[in-house]
């Protein structure tokens, strides 16, 4: 009986943490996503389409920001110097994580009260009250995913309305990214960049080769 409670437990968490991260994913059609173009993931390699880079700033001229990356080259890996033009329509990011407030407190603590709860009922060897507290995660879970796509769903339906580049898109796409996420976005201009920031840069064009492009998107951590 010990070893089957102690499996069960186990499978709840594992399938817990999936549907975690079930929850952030949202609508697929959301424009803000379109304009970023394709992304990788966190290494520059060459060899398949890349759409974004990971670097660290040294230094802010004019409209332009120079940052260093590693590439694969040549079967080696090398530090290239890479320029992101920034444009009107250039989304500036400084992201921050989240504190707990910002990241839904309330369900956070409703949350952490229940895994308190069920571990008290897997210590007491009680399957019943472990199994009936399972349902108040799933049911809780399941309501802060709902909610969330419902509010993602409503910012993607603004910006899908709002015109181009307006500066209450903007916005839309600010919160929207937040909203996804589990940093904090606020916008920026380029006299907040600062030498050493480490800097995801996104564009259209496919950047495998490419020192100088135009960004679309630039999040800004520090």
């Amino acid at each position: 009986m010990k070893k089957n409670l102690a499996a069960l437990i186990i499978i709840f968490i594992a399938g817990f943490a999936l549907g975690w991260l079930m929850s952030w994913w949202l609508p697929s059609n959301v424009k803000i996503l379109g304009r970023t173009g394709g992304v990788t993931g966190g290494q520059n390699i060459a060899g398949v389409e890349l759409y974004n880079l990971r670097g660290q700033v040294s230094s802010v001229d004019g409209q332009n920001i120079k940052f260093e990356v590693k590439q694969l080259r040549d079967r080696a890996v090398v530090a290239v110097t890479k320029t992101a033009q920034v444009e009107p329509s250039t989304a500036l990011y400084l992201i921050t994580p989240k504190t707990s407030p910002e990241a839904g407190d309330e369900y956070i603590k409703q949350l952490t009260a229940l895994k308190d709860k069920l571990k008290q009922a897997a210590l007491a060897k009680n399957i019943k009250q472990a199994t009936a507290i399972q349902e108040e995660i799933k049911a809780l879970s399941l309501a802060h995913s709902a909610a969330i796509s419902k509010q993602a769903g409503e910012l993607n339906a603004k910006i899908n309305a709002l015109p181009a580049d307006s500066a209450e898109r903007r916005e839309a796409e600010r919160a929207y990214l937040e909203l996804t996420s589990a940093f904090k976005y606020s916008i920026i201009t380029l006299a907040d960049i600062k030498t050493g920031d480490a800097i995801q840069a996104w564009s259209n064009d496919d950047l495998r080769t490419k020192d100088k492009f135009v960004a679309t998107k630039v999040e800004i951590k520090r």
